[in-house]
């Protein structure tokens, strides 16, 4: 016998906002990555931490942080990815 307090299972679906995001973030992830290629490049410069000490530390600090940043948008899309194979395989 069914219990009546039951709701029927909902089917999972994207939000307008996930689905956004999983369009979105591979460009974003690229862009991130392009950014960190540059700034990986300039800290290369063997004259830039003699020359500019403070720019330097800024630059690793940009890095770092960019680093950071295309971590968590990588989870993210991974993350929307796996909801949306769940999705589909349903």
């Amino acid at each position: 016998k069914e219990r009546l307090d039951e709701a029927p299972e909902k089917k999972r679906r994207l939000s307008y906002q996930d689905k956004y995001a999983l369009e979105s973030l591979p460009k974003q992830i690229e862009t991130m990555e392009l950014e960190i290629e540059k700034l990986r490049d300039q800290l290369a410069d063997s004259n830039l931490y003699a020359s500019d000490p403070e720019g330097f530390q800024h630059r690793a600090e940009m890095l770092k942080q960019a680093q950071q940043g295309l971590a968590e948008a990588e989870e993210e899309w991974l993350r929307l990815e796996l909801i949306k194979s769940e999705i589909e395989s349903s």
